[in-house]
């Protein structure tokens, strides 16, 4: 035991004077403006305020809103009034950096479906109400909001493996001189 501390020890010593030597290169890159802080950019996400018009009359807002970003598909749930309120939402920038987006939102009640997947034009900064039958309505409000890292990465999707038919059954011969069992 006391033999693998000693040479963490050796190991420390090296990798500190490693360390000072290049201590120095470090700072000179800093000064030539590749440090962190530059390298961390800042990246724009939608933030979502959701309200909901209950048949009732009465609307349920949550207390937060919500964070998502640009492009992807996201699954969100608001649990109010002993319901469970879930979306499917996707918010697209419309040209380059614009205020408008296309909105596709899907809304489901306790596991029931209510809205289908549905595709609208909007405007950042706005509110959008979609009206639903029954007296119901959706409204979402979409601001743009810059946060600082670096944008999460696209998912590579692998492809799924090609299925082959099946191929003809193998009869096993049961002669002992056979040593592949009737396989040619």
């Amino acid at each position: 035991m006391i033999r693998v501390v000693r040479q963490g020890a050796r190991w420390g010593a090296v990798l500190m004077a490693l360390g000072l030597i290049l201590g120095p290169v470090n700072a000179v890159e800093a000064a030539d403006g590749d440090d962190k802080s530059q390298t961390e950019a800042d990246h724009e996400v939608a933030q979502i305020k959701i309200e909901i018009k209950l048949e009732s009359g009465r609307v349920v807002k949550p207390d937060d809103n919500f964070v998502v970003d640009w492009g992807v598909s996201n699954s969100l749930e608001i649990q109010a009034d002993g319901s469970s309120h879930q979306f499917s939402l996707m918010v697209e920038r419309k040209g380059d950096k614009g205020k408008a987006v296309d909105i596709t939102v899907g809304y489901d009640r306790d596991g029931e479906a209510v809205v289908a997947p549905y595709k609208f034009e909007g405007k950042t900064k706005k509110r959008e109400v979609l009206r639903i039958e029954g007296g119901m309505a959706i409204a979402l409000t979409i601001t743009p909001q810059k946060v600082k890292g670096e944008a999460p990465e696209e998912e590579e999707v692998e492809p799924e493996p090609e299925k082959r038919p099946p191929g003809k059954k193998i009869e096993i011969s049961e002669e002992e001189n056979d040593p592949l069992g009737g396989l040619e």
